[in-house]
């Protein structure tokens, strides 16, 4: 029998070191495919949501116009939305995304006793966790939420609606003109994420 033939015969004994290494690479590999099951089931879920949403504004005359994922979508779908406006004729006062987000702390400082219950949890204090918040709000990239769409609101004196896959919801009074956009929690794999709305 030659070298190669008895190689294959034999039984090969792992060392421990080698029975350890192989089994963690076996546990990454099993960890990996079940992070890319979650990543594919994160994705499907998302397109289906999307659809879900386009479908209901597709009713209304409407259509998602995408924004880019990148933590200001919130204030970029507002900032699109202004300018969609001014656009069409509307006397609109436009904003960059980077003044909405200012504008949005700077209205939510203004008004700390109107505000500062939203942000309150069971640690710490609320004027520090509060400040915290506002100091948070006001980095780039920052993901926006309710409270920031509520002092927008009241900000540009108008209504902002709100469309996810469940419900609409609004924020604010009728004003000369009204902000719409959408929220999409399944959308990307890296978190909530908002777009725009605009006519069909």
């Amino acid at each position: 029998m030659d070298e190669l033939g008895s190689f294959y015969k034999s039984e090969q004994v792992l060392s421990s070191a080698q029975r350890k290494k192989l089994k963690k690479k076996q546990r990454q590999y099993e960890e990996q495919l079940e992070l890319d099951h979650q990543i594919d089931s994160k994705i499907k879920l998302g397109e289906e949501e999307f659809d879900l949403i386009q479908g209901k504004l597709a009713e209304l005359g409407f259509r998602i116009h995408g924004i880019q994922p990148d933590g200001n979508c919130l204030f970029k779908s507002i900032e699109h939305q202004l300018k969609f406006h001014k656009d069409a004729g509307l006397d609109v006062r436009c904003y960059s995304y980077k003044q909405l987000r200012q504008l949005s702390v700077d209205y939510l400082r203004g008004h700390k006793n109107e505000f500062k219950h939203f942000v309150a949890n069971s640690s710490g204090t609320l004027p520090l966790l509060f400040d915290s918040y506002c100091s948070k709000m006001e980095k780039d990239g920052e993901w926006g939420s309710e409270i920031e769409l509520q002092a927008l609101s009241k900000l540009l004196m108008c209504k902002i609606t709100v469309y996810n896959s469940a419900t609409s919801i609004e924020y604010g009074d009728e004003g000369p003109f009204d902000i719409n956009i959408s929220f999409h929690r399944h959308q990307y794999v890296l978190g909530p994420h908002y777009n725009s709305i605009v006519p069909l």
